[in-house]
């Protein structure tokens, strides 16, 4: 499985995915109970909307329209939009768990 990309540059597109992306995510969650189920997103200076999915969240992804993209780095990925906040994903190898 690999990173997923998607870019919106209309603004009521971009919160529509947020939306979806958080519920269907946190459906997601509920049911695998996998901590490295996460979205993050990142404004740019044009007005649009980039999102990243990790690589366990392929179905979510795939339901908002996002592409298979290589690994992001911490500095292109933005902020988490849903996901483990205790949970820091290492974008240069695998995620590491922080603790509590």
């Amino acid at each position: 499985m690999s990173w997923s990309y998607l870019h919106v540059s209309d603004p009521d597109e971009a919160y529509r995915i947020s939306m979806r992306s958080m519920e269907l995510a946190f459906s997601l969650r509920s049911a695998r109970n996998d901590r490295t189920i996460a979205v993050f997103s990142r404004l740019d200076y044009e007005g649009g909307t980039h999102f990243y999915f990790s690589p366990s969240t392929a179905t979510v992804a795939k339901v908002c329209g996002a592409n298979d993209c290589t690994k992001p780095s911490r500095e292109v990925v933005g902020k988490m939009l849903f996901g483990d906040p205790k949970f820091d994903f290492d974008f240069e190898d695998n995620p590491i768990d922080k603790g509590n």
